[in-house]
């Protein structure tokens, strides 16, 4: 099975939105808090990997968009090429929520 350029720009547009997802938003805070602690230094909150050998590795992991980013394409590639039926709309879901979230971006950067 061959990858289109459509398919690869909604594999783009998905995995920058689940990756936002998981590191940023704030509906998967609750989460990310089990595995990261916040430490304050001269006024800005930083987030750093609690204790634990699983959880220090997993905090790290959602500490860091570039890390979350290549495991989300892993996950998300692998699964249009081996269960193209069911990741085909998933896919679509959060590439369509990506692009939204891109033009939202610009819209407020340029018009507000």
């Amino acid at each position: 099975m061959a990858l289109s350029w459509l398919m690869m720009v909604l594999l783009v547009l998905a995995v920058f939105r689940v990756t936002h997802l998981i590191v940023y938003d704030t509906i998967t805070e609750r989460f990310r808090n089990f595995f990261l602690k916040e430490v304050e230094e001269e006024g800005e909150v930083f987030y750093e990997p609690r204790e634990g050998p699983i959880i220090r590795h997993v905090g790290s992991l959602l500490s860091c968009h570039w890390c979350t980013g290549m495991w989300v394409s892993v996950f998300f590639t692998a699964g249009y090429f081996l269960f193209p039926a069911w990741f085909n709309a998933v896919i679509v879901i959060f590439a369509v929520a990506g692009a939204a979230a891109v033009l939202h971006s610009v819209v407020v950067r340029y018009l507000f």
